[in-house]
């Protein structure tokens, strides 16, 4: 195992070297410290006095724990020096799926040099409480304005809640901000059909027929792809969607709808992150048509998409989560590259 003091206030690194992204991060006691990790680097942020484990896990679900000791800050500071945290204003009328920018400030510190910001999405019956399973990714908890991708209203309810809190070498103080969620107006689909906008502004819908629970589902358009070599007449753009709630090895189904019939050139397509390819998921192909794959309506105004949990396809390699970027697509006629590997954590330090 591997050690980090920190002071209260203070932010700890370790780095990850080697090992299959995404990394997770967690503690056993929040209270007394709080991790995060960003481009293969894990900061801890040493929240009271006493001692805890920060468990980091990678993509093969191979671990590491840190043991993290928390010092308790001198008590002479100047109650001048105390934080102010400000989660900024309450933001109503947010449409699903666009971009949002979180904006928080030390107000006993306006330029924020001396501060460090930690963004949470909670539960907003009760703002001060992490959510267990969140509907959004924050680009960087640790930025004082980092932004989020505005979750369904159909799968997240209609508000997001994220709590603030700043710190200083004199103390911590927190701070919570409420964002609610436009209904899109989108009508005519059975009730159990989540509705969404594509990146291209189209009407769309997707039901969970089996297989857990939504945890997120997001339209994004392809410039917002940090893979290799993307497909080509993207008339949708791409989707991302993580399901939880299953049951270990369970085989999730879901149907998208599309607003028109495919066109017969395109397949759906799905991302192989650690291959870093994309390839045509037809199920016929992928499992003979008893596994794994996707299946179009004869009219092909549906897609069936059939992952199984920490199958071959599912790039969420934790238990009971599947986790599944795909699009309706054309592959391209150049070759795709292939994507690297390496044991997990050589070195932490």
């Amino acid at each position: 195992s591997y050690t980090l003091t920190v002071g209260v206030g203070e932010t700890g690194t370790i780095t990850i070297i080697g090992g299959k992204s995404p990394y997770r991060v967690a503690t056993r006691r929040s209270q007394i410290a709080l991790p995060t990790e960003l481009a293969g680097t894990v900061s801890v942020l040493g929240v009271g006095p006493g001692s805890t484990i920060v468990t980091v896990t990678d993509n093969t679900k191979r671990s590491q724990e840190i043991a993290v000791t928390v010092t308790a800050r001198p008590v002479d500071n100047d109650d001048d020096d105390l934080p102010e945290a400000d989660a900024g204003p309450d933001r109503t009328g947010v449409r699903e799926n666009s971009t949002v920018t979180l904006q928080g400030r030390n107000l006993n510190d306006p330029d924020g040099s001396g501060s460090s910001f930690l963004w949470v999405q909670t539960d907003p019956a009760q703002p001060s409480v992490p959510l267990a399973e969140p509907t959004v990714v924050i680009s960087d908890p640790r930025s004082p304005s980092p932004t989020f991708t505005a979750p369904l209203r159909d799968i997240n309810g209609p508000v997001v809640a994220f709590h603030l809190t700043v710190t200083t070498l004199a103390g911590t103080d927190t701070d919570h901000v409420f964002v609610s969620l436009a209904d899109n107006g989108i009508n005519g689909f059975p009730v159990n059909v989540i509705t969404f906008r594509s990146s291209t502004g189209k009407a769309m819908g997707a039901e969970l027929i089996e297989g857990g629970d939504f945890s997120m589902f997001t339209a994004f358009p392809p410039s917002d792809f940090t893979g290799g070599i993307l497909p080509e007449k993207l008339i949708y753009g791409l989707f991302t969607f993580r399901l939880f709630h299953l049951v270990a090895g369970e085989t999730a189904v879901l149907s998208i709808s599309l607003p028109e019939p495919a066109p017969a050139d395109h397949t759906w397509l799905k991302y192989l992150e650690e291959e870093d390819i994309w390839i045509d998921f037809d199920r016929k192909k992928i499992s003979n048509g008893l596994g794994d794959g996707a299946v179009f309506s004869e009219d092909r105004r549906t897609v069936t998409l059939y992952i199984t949990d920490d199958g071959p396809f599912d790039d969420n390699k934790t238990d009971t989560i599947i986790e599944d970027p795909s699009c309706l697509g054309v592959l391209p006629d150049v070759p795709q590259s292939g994507g690297g590997g390496g044991c997990f954590i050589g070195s932490l330090f």
